[in-house]
């Protein structure tokens, strides 16, 4: 085993955390909460020690079949669904679960 692979076991174990997470949390057709740090915290509790960017990284990694990362985004008065799916392929994807 080198060092690469705990990194993928890691990021596996992770992606598991997200999924269970996510599901768990009923959506009301507005999106599943995707702010970082509360995301962050949980993993914490649940998957012990991890930083913020591995979060990320398994966060960019979730198969779009498995969960659709979405939440509103404000303007104005009105709200707007916006799917991560639209910012994954841009240089500023974590912007989605960092900003706003």
């Amino acid at each position: 085993m080198y060092a690469g692979d705990s990194a993928v076991i890691r990021n596996e174990e992770l992606e598991c955390f997200l999924l269970g997470f996510g599901l768990e949390i009923p959506d009301n057709g507005l999106g599943r909460p995707t702010a970082i740090t509360p995301l962050w915290l949980a993993a914490q509790k649940q998957c012990g020690d991890c930083d913020k960017d591995e979060l990320l990284d398994a966060l960019y990694n979730l198969n779009p079949n498995d969960a659709e990362l979405s939440k509103c985004v404000g303007l104005g008065t009105v709200f707007q669904l916006v799917s991560f799916e639209e910012r994954r392929h841009t240089p500023r994807w974590h912007d989605f679960f960092t900003v706003w």
